[in-house]
């Protein structure tokens, strides 16, 4: 800075371009005009700001190529272009090949014969072969991608993959499956990949694997270190399912790489394969590598005695594993009970009902950031293991999230949930996902609890008067910085539902507001309506000094009538929302 000069943060002007493309070229005479601005501001934008602006752009037929290309050059480079490569247009294509490769981020053929692509200017790519083919259309070594995406329709020979990407010489991200996520591949060859020199990420989906292959990857790769198998079902050798994945957390508790390892195991109409909890405890007890841990649809045999002793797992996470001892059978179980060290978890996903009804002080060794709490029978309803909870994590606890069965209905003690947490000052966000009634929700907000930043209630109101209500109450409260409020239950005219946004957007202490809710018309005429938009982008306009967000859910503009568009249309331009 000079006398002269004042510099503003890069971020900020990528911003001030954000919100002047957004308003300023939805109008297609002045498309790519803001990006060109930048470009010839001086080098230092032209080489770091104008880049991050990209204009999607899909190819699925000739007309869509031909006006593609009719745009200048010069303005090509800010495309990020899907292309959907067909016979209809293949010979445009070839003869435009050096224009349009550098600018491709996916590729959808089912050609193989007539086209080789050289993507050596691109740096991540999504490669979707819909037919199966026994070569890829991109042949040349490639020294600048870095992430790559292929899915396939039938079967993935990693073998014949492998034979092109041992040349992708800074390749560190590979994800592959299946083109349908309903529809599972045989992938083949998964050894390979342990071959690759400079791969640390592998995210697998919706494919048989081959479980002596997984086995043998885990084993030998020495530089994939975050590994995701998403809807994935195990076969031996026979192609026959596997009933069990203990052989593969055996080899993982060996594993000296992965820090990061999800299995979400494959969720078909067949009986859960088993996991048991002998095999993930002394997973657990012997690796020390481990970071986060994520399993899920798991059938897991129970058994009395085992205990956890591991220091060194952040994140444990859990879903739909159903735990079997000879008399029951529970549908979620929560592991944190059996650890008898002190641990190193940032987060607890705690169940009702699990199998110990007492869990004593199984906890008081643990600092927690985040408690999620699943809210299950009425006779907790009392809140007496919560309490527990919170007084064993009261100095570490800052994340605090209640969940309900729905299907419950059960009437909870509100007034002393409340009180509970008010005692907890350590909590900075907390999620009420357990239809609050709102004479409650509103009692909450109105106890104005000081540590309080960020609040997401979702309310149970047997009319529409709970929003109406909620700018009184929030006079009253000054620490709420980010209000996520879901009243979906009822209907409610929108004319109504506007004006009760305006004392929120005045409320100088938010900084986020997001509602979700169901609307309907309500009789105004367009002069009413006309005065309502203007009073409510005023006040928009007046408060952006402090509203950071504010974002409608469930309020399409498709779905309004052609009068309360332009509210929608308001706000996605001020707080640059999707549309």
């Amino acid at each position: 800075m000079n006398n002269n000069s004042i510099e503003f943060p890069k971020i900020l002007f990528i911003k001030i371009f954000e919100y002047l493309q957004y308003n300023y070229e939805s109008i297609d005479i002045n498309k790519y005009k803001i990006y060109k601005l930048i470009r010839v501001l001086n080098r230092d934008y032209r080489d770091n700001i104008a880049p991050k602006f990209k204009y999607k752009y899909i190819v699925r037929d000739k007309k869509e190529l031909e006006s593609l290309l009719s745009i200048d050059i010069s303005d090509l480079s800010m495309v990020d272009l899907t292309i959907y490569m067909s016979n209809d247009f293949k010979e445009l294509y070839k003869r435009n090949q050096h224009v349009l490769q550098p600018l491709i981020k996916q590729y959808h053929s089912s050609l193989a014969q007539g086209i080789q692509n050289d993507f050596r200017k691109s740096t991540s790519l999504h490669f979707v072969r819909t037919h199966y083919q026994s070569t890829i259309p991109f042949l040349y070594p490639k020294d600048t991608i870095d992430t790559l995406h292929i899915t396939f329709s039938k079967i993935a020979d990693l073998v014949v993959i492998y034979k092109i990407l041992k040349y992708y010489k800074i390749l560190n991200s590979l994800k592959l499956g299946s083109l349908l996520n309903l529809v599972w591949i045989d992938v083949n060859g998964l050894q390979c990949i342990s071959k690759l020199p400079n791969l640390t990420f592998l995210h697998l989906h919706s494919s048989h694997v081959i479980e002596s292959e997984l086995i043998y990857l885990i084993s030998n790769s020495h530089t994939i270190t975050s590994m995701v198998l998403e809807n994935i079902g195990l076969n031996n050798e026979d192609s026959e399912p596997v009933s069990t994945v203990d052989s593969l957390f055996d080899t993982l508790s060996t594993s000296k790489y992965l820090t990061d390892f999800t299995f979400h195991n494959q969720m078909k109409g067949v009986p859960m394969v088993k996991l048991s909890f002998r095999s993930l405890v002394n997973m657990l007890n012997t690796n020390s590598i481990l970071k986060r841990l994520t399993i899920s649809f798991f059938s897991m045999p129970f058994e009395e005695n085992l205990y956890i002793c591991n220091n060194t797992l952040e994140y444990l996470t859990t879903n739909l594993i159903s735990m079997e001892t000879p008399t029951s059978r529970f549908a979620r179980a929560t592991f944190e009970f059996y650890w008898n060290v002190p641990s190193n978890l940032k987060r607890l996903n705690y169940f009702e009902q699990g199998l110990l009804d007492e869990f004593g002080n199984r906890y008081n060794h643990f600092q927690l950031q985040t408690l999620n709490y699943a809210l299950e029978a009425p006779k907790y309803k009392k809140w007496a293991y919560l309490r527990q909870l919170l007084e064993f994590t009261k100095n570490s606890l800052q994340n605090l999230r209640l969940l309900c069965n729905t299907s419950l209905r059960i009437e909870y003690d509100y007034p002393k949930l409340f009180k509970i947490i008010s005692n907890y000052r350590s909590i900075v966000n907390l999620e009420l996902f357990i239809d609050v009634p709102s004479e409650d929700a509103l009692n909450l907000i109105q106890m104005n609890i000081p540590n309080i930043k960020t609040l997401y209630l979702k309310v149970k109101s047997h009319n529409t008067t709970f929003l109406n209500s909620l700018g009184d109450v929030l006079k009253f409260n000054n620490s709420i910085e980010n209000l996520q409020i879901c009243d979906n239950e009822q209907y409610k005219p929108v004319f109504e539902f506007i004006q009760s946004l305006i004392p929120l957007i005045n409320h100088q202490s938010l900084t986020s507001l997001t509602i979700i809710a169901v609307y309907n018309l309500s009789s105004h005429t367009v002069s009413e309506i006309d005065q309502l938009y203007d009073e409510f982008e005023k006040n928009l306009k007046l408060n952006l000094h402090h509203l950071k967000k504010l974002k409608l859910i469930d309020v399409p503009e498709s779905s309004l009538h052609p009068q309360y568009q332009k509210f929608v249309t308001l706000l996605n331009k001020l707080f640059l929302n999707n549309p």
